[in-house]
């Protein structure tokens, strides 16, 4: 089913919308929570979470494009589940991506904190505008979707360790990029 039908269902507030959302959709969500969660289990709970917010916000507004919505709950989502179970001091997926980011974005306490405020992210949007399609597609599918080294350095058609290289090599390059914008360490925690 196109998006615009599904979009027309979550607007007359019928639920086939759920349904028509989790078929077409539901294995790309499904990835991106394991990947950030690394269990199937709460990548089921995020997805079903996922799915309810998303009957609840269209209520109040309706989006433009389905895809990158859904991805955008979804992510926000597991990373709150991430939270929760971090607390209770489980160890997840995004503990791995977290790690790798505190090389350029240096804060403290708390990273995912830090990459979430709107400043910063502003200009984690610039710099990687100005990078090629394949560093920007690496670094979203590794930061923001959580994908593994291995399937995006197979669809980019080189080894893992060249592409943790790649990454290393770009993360260094958003450190000085950071930098010379003035936003350091501190301005970050």
């Amino acid at each position: 089913m196109e998006d615009s039908r599904i979009l027309a269902l979550f607007l007359a507030r019928d639920e086939a919308a759920i349904a028509e959302t989790q078929q077409k959709y539901g294995a790309l969500l499904m990835n991106i929570a394991q990947n950030l969660l690394g269990s199937a289990q709460d990548a089921e709970e995020c997805l079903n979470d996922a799915l309810a917010a998303a009957w609840e916000e269209t209520e109040k507004n309706l989006p433009e494009k389905l895809r990158p919505w859904l991805v955008r709950i979804v992510r926000n989502k597991a990373v709150s589940l991430w939270r929760r179970n971090h607390t209770q001091k489980r160890s997840f997926g995004m503990e791995t991506l977290f790690s790798e980011l505190e090389d350029c974005i240096p804060a403290a306490e708390n990273i995912e904190e830090a990459f979430e405020q709107s400043d910063l992210s502003e200009r984690i949007g610039s710099f990687l505008m100005r990078q090629t399609e394949s560093e920007r597609s690496a670094f979203l599918r590794r930061y923001f979707l959580g994908e593994s080294l291995g399937a995006i350095a197979a669809s980019q058609g080189i080894s893992a360790k060249k592409l943790a290289n790649r990454l290393f090599s770009l993360r260094r390059k958003l450190r000085k990029y950071l930098e010379k914008e003035d936003l350091s360490h501190e301005k970050i925690c």
